[in-house]
């Protein structure tokens, strides 16, 4: 996982750090969206949130990963880039993560490994959730939920894959990560 995608994600610890991206009007890009769910005071996965989810999980995988924030209204800006407007905490976020974290497996085909959900509370009850999603070595990913559809992250949100993107990722094998390590150690005597 690329490190400014990790630090973004360790600096968004509290109600305020999202306050600020929301007083910022910090705009969605490459590595985080916002997102609101459907009916923010229950933490059943309504069709519009797990479409939502199943299309973050499989864009952000299939492009460098990223980090999807919910309970967040989000405004268009007027050169059509999402940006985020105001908080919408989740009344049961910690219920949320949990049937998040149950429906990882049926979100994306092949599934994504790694993916890190925790939850921000609220000072007025509720919260919100973020998720970590990593770029995967197995891609491409289908979203299950959003139409079956393989999706990538954008600059400005998710779009589709193209044919030939999809054959390029299919046409990449799993390769071995190694790692190896030297050590030098001089020999006895005049030659070392």
């Amino acid at each position: 996982m690329a490190t400014h995608i990790l630090s973004l994600y360790g600096s968004i610890c509290t109600e305020k750090d999202i306050q600020s991206m929301c007083q910022a009007a910090r705009e969605e890009d490459l590595y985080l969206e916002f997102k609101q769910k459907c009916d923010r005071r229950n933490s059943e996965l309504h069709d519009s949130d797990r479409k939502n989810f199943s299309k973050a999980v499989s864009g952000f995988a299939n492009a460098d990963g990223g980090i999807l924030i919910l309970g967040v209204e989000t405004q268009r800006t007027p050169n059509g880039v999402d940006c985020a407007a105001a908080l919408k905490p989740i009344t049961y976020h910690t219920r949320l993560r949990a049937r998040l974290l149950d429906s990882i497996f049926s979100t994306t085909q092949p599934v994504v490994d790694g993916i890190d959900i925790d939850t921000i509370d609220s000072q007025n009850g509720g919260g919100y959730v973020k998720c970590l999603i990593p770029q995967s070595v197995r891609a491409p990913h289908r979203a299950v939920s959003a139409e079956h559809q393989y999706w990538r992250r954008t600059a400005t949100g998710h779009r589709r894959m193209d044919h030939y993107e999809l054959e390029d990722l299919f046409g990449r094998r799993l390769r071995p990560s190694l790692t190896f390590f030297v050590e030098l150690k001089p020999r006895e005597g005049d030659d070392p």
